[in-house]
């Protein structure tokens, strides 16, 4: 990629692309979820030990909906970042290749699909 490719990507854009390079990143981040997850067990095995209230086993309910809420509304805009920045990278290749664009709500895979038959067609 050139300096203008990466001059055109927005900032989420550019740090999901650089984050990528990074395997360390995704290991921690499944290494936080494990965590996450040992939390919660371990609160839901006190309250069932100690036989907490009602009150209390609500309470530690909604923290673990909200920061299972909160975690799937993160992967959710991360997601829409790296699809956005996939699109980026297809049209630079299709650039590259000096073919048409893909529509932002096409598929490259059907576009080449239906350029394929078109050619065999006309040959």
């Amino acid at each position: 990629m050139t300096e203008h490719d990466f001059a055109t990507l927005a900032p989420g854009e550019r740090k999901v692309l650089d984050r990528s390079f990074q395997p360390r990143l995704s290991e921690k981040r499944t290494r936080n979820i494990l965590l996450s997850a040992l939390m919660t067990a371990a609160g839901l095995a006190l309250v069932w030990t100690y036989g907490v209230g009602t009150l209390a086993i609500t309470g530690i309910s909604l923290v673990i909906l909200v920061v299972s809420a909160i975690e799937k509304v993160s992967y959710a805009r991360e997601i829409l970042v790296y699809k956005s920045l996939v699109r980026k990278l297809v049209h630079r290749v299709e650039g590259l290749q000096e073919i048409e664009l893909t529509p932002l709500e096409g598929h490259p895979a059907a576009r080449a699909e239906r350029r394929a038959r078109l050619d065999e067609a006309h040959a």
